[in-house]
């Protein structure tokens, strides 16, 4: 039943709020999602996200503190970070502090 299109419509009048058409945010979610397991397993951390509000908002905080570890620790995968694979921005702020970012080179 979950990989039909005949039962859509049954499960829309019984108030199901899940359909059986694979789409697009199903997908991303899914990707989002097992991307963070593996990142906290790996970490030895336990993935904790809301319970409440909207899908596409659950996982931006977690998205951040994670993107936020990688910059500041780098991963496993590329253990160095040289001038020749990184590429450094530098951006100064009105009130003086520093914003650092390194990405790497393609």
């Amino acid at each position: 039943m979950s990989l039909s299109d005949k039962q859509d419509g049954l499960l829309e009048s019984a108030g199901w709020q899940f359909g059986s058409k694979l789409r697009t945010e199903h997908v991303w979610d899914a990707f989002v999602l097992i991307s963070l397991l593996r990142n906290h397993e790996a970490r030895g951390h336990q993935l904790e996200v809301p319970h409440s509000g909207l899908q596409k908002d659950r996982f931006t905080a977690v998205m951040e503190e994670c993107n936020l570890h990688i910059i500041l620790e780098g991963q496993d995968e590329i253990d160095h970070a040289c001038d020749s694979c990184t590429h450094t921005f530098e951006e100064v702020l009105p009130d003086g502090t520093k914003n650092i970012c390194k990405s790497f080179r393609r």
